[in-house]
């Protein structure tokens, strides 16, 4: 009988084993469909308006499209998140703002929504709550599958 179990498990540890090695084959098209997914579940946002999100459809059109900001141009977003407003910097619902360390200079808010905030444990950021109710919030699948 234990040979048996045995048995099993080591077919069902060489078949999870294969799909494993055979994901980590894939990581630049996995890359990219969940790039391709943040920015078409992001292109009705402001920012994403503002930098035409919605004709993005390819991994460099991303890249000639939308530049790489300082968070100086983020900062007056993440005051009016701060206040309140939704639908900003991501489609979903903005549950708290951190502040950075200042490691890399004065310290600095970021914003974090409950997918995100479900992936890191709570004792892990010195947190403002900016709202103290549960929200529904679409979540990329990513996300789900990852973090759960």
């Amino acid at each position: 009988m234990a040979n048996l179990v045995l048995s099993l498990l080591t077919v069902v540890a060489s078949r999870a084993k294969a799909n494993f090695v055979r994901q980590t084959r894939q990581t630049a098209k996995v890359q990219e469909r969940f790039l391709l997914e943040l920015i078409q579940a992001h292109r009705n946002t402001e920012l994403g308006r503002k930098y035409k999100l919605g004709e993005i459809k390819t991994v460099e059109q991303f890249r000639e499209q939308i530049p790489i900001l300082p968070y100086s141009i983020y900062e007056p977003y993440l005051e009016r998140i701060a206040q309140g407003e939704q639908n900003i910097l991501t489609a979903d619902r903005v549950v708290y703002i951190t502040l950075t360390s200042g490691s890399m200079g004065k310290k600095k808010n970021d914003s974090h929504h409950k997918a995100i905030a479900k992936c890191f444990p709570t004792g892990n950021f010195n947190k403002f709550r900016i709202f103290k109710r549960s929200f529904a919030v679409k979540r990329a699948t990513v996300w789900q599958t990852s973090c759960h």
